[in-house]
């Protein structure tokens, strides 16, 4: 992107203006990814809003200078099974944490949803369709994401 807006007229205005917005951007959105774990710190420490948020944002960005640091005098670093603190990070959420969430939302979704709400947010009526749909929710899909799971895991 910096390339772009050096080759264009006011780029760098236009490159100021446009990474201080994604700054923004990021920011806000980091504010709300927090308010899961700040509201769980709150409830489980019995602390206040300010002492869970300071927790989470301190841990948070602890986490976050790690994996910057990953990339310059932390790349030799090797945490666990030879990963730096950055290729762990990457490694448990595209190969655990993803995968194992897909795979729980597809059990949650075929069996603990009510049907009527699965259709209302499908936009579907009852039928063959659903019918199909849902078994496959409920076998093929968890079963499928757990074997590519654990073929990620184990290299089969």
């Amino acid at each position: 992107m910096p390339i772009a807006f050096g080759g264009m007229p006011g780029g760098t205005i236009f490159g100021s203006i446009f990474f201080l917005l994604l700054g923004f951007a990021a920011l806000t959105s980091s504010i709300a990814m927090m308010e899961a774990a700040v509201t769980l710190v709150q409830e489980r420490l019995q602390l206040g809003r300010w002492a869970a948020t300071l927790s989470v944002g301190v841990t948070l960005w602890g986490l976050g200078w790690l994996t910057v640091l990953s990339f310059g005098e932390g790349a030799e670093w090797n945490v666990i099974a030879g990963k730096n603190p950055f290729e762990l990070i990457d490694y448990l959420t595209a190969t655990i944490m993803m995968p194992l969430g897909g795979a729980l939302m597809a059990l949650f979704a075929g069996w603990q949803m009510k049907r009527s709400l699965l259709l209302g947010e499908l936009g579907w009526q009852p039928g063959k369709l659903f019918t199909l749909w849902l078994a496959l929710l409920r076998w093929v899909a968890p079963a499928a994401i757990l074997i590519i799971m654990y073929n990620a895991l184990f290299g089969g």
